[in-house]
């Protein structure tokens, strides 16, 4: 199997994912607090801000795929300052967000699967990198890959 084709797979399981929690009838959803209801509203909308953020910031090289763009550049620059990942972290940060507020823990449940597949995905695509561009290396020891880092180094 190809790069490119295993890349279009997991995406499409990805796309798969993010359609079911956004679009699961609610069935079992259990009532939560305000408070609860509320964060979750905020936290999607911190993850829909910071994905266009991260789309801004990737610039030309913006695709789904993991696989790189042959013309491809790869930046370190803007969200891509403080992780490596920051769509990843966004489109995490807005699912569970929408998985809070719905109160579901079947949503729950395949946020949980987004979790572990984007984790293996973020793993491919960095051996990708690294082999793409020389400098990955230096730029992965430097900057965290899902969470910045809060205090400096």
């Amino acid at each position: 199997m190809t790069n490119e084709r295993k890349g279009s797979i997991l995406v499409a399981v990805q796309f798969l994912l993010l359609a079911t929690i956004a679009f699961m009838p609610r069935f079992g959803d259990f009532v939560i607090p305000g408070l609860a209801y509320l964060i979750g509203k905020l936290l999607f909308i911190v993850g829909l801000f910071g994905m266009f953020w991260s789309f801004r910031s990737l610039g030309p090289s913006l695709t789904a795929n993991p696989v790189p763009l042959e013309a491809g550049a790869l930046v370190t620059t803007g969200a891509y300052a403080k992780v490596r990942h920051p769509i990843y972290l966004f489109l995490l940060v807005m699912t569970l967000g929408m998985t809070l507020s719905h109160g579901s823990l079947l949503r729950l449940v395949f946020w949980l699967l987004l979790v572990a597949l984007l984790q293996y995905k973020m793993r491919w695509e960095e051996t990708l990198l690294r082999a793409k561009y020389p400098t990955y290396s230096q730029y992965q020891n430097e900057v965290p890959a899902l969470l910045p880092r809060v205090l400096p180094r």
